[in-house]
């Protein structure tokens, strides 16, 4: 069965832009992903699924999110003071075990936030 993990990612819409014109992939993987589009971003959410990156499509994505924090430009906010940058993505993964939490880019500008719950009691 594995480690599973619930991921969502956040991409600003304008990366779509920059990666077809830097010939950056859009990965595959996205996708698989239930997807939602929001004013400025889409998201993109994989339920229960083995993240890591000896899997080739989480490797893609691995790899697509790294060209975008070293190589994609800033992106200006328009509706928010000069010289505001904005981030290009967020990434968020929470794991089975208690406090496998793991983050990349700038998850909280994107509204993504991990909040642990019980979710279930099972009395003995």
């Amino acid at each position: 069965m594995g480690y599973r993990s619930e991921v969502v990612i956040a991409v600003r819409k304008e990366v779509k832009a920059w990666a077809l014109i830097a010939n950056k992939p859009w990965p595959k993987a996205f996708n698989d992903a239930d997807e939602f589009t929001g004013a400025t971003a889409i998201y993109y959410r994989f339920d229960w699924v083995k993240w890591s990156d000896e899997f080739n499509d989480v490797a893609e994505v691995n790899h697509f999110l790294a060209a975008l924090d070293e190589e994609c430009p800033e992106i200006q906010d328009p509706d928010v003071a000069r010289n505001y940058q904005v981030s290009t993505f967020g990434f968020l993964r929470v794991g089975e075990e208690l406090g496998d939490v793991e983050t990349y880019g700038d998850p909280s500008e994107f509204n993504l936030w991990a909040h642990t719950v019980i979710a279930e009691i099972d009395p003995i």
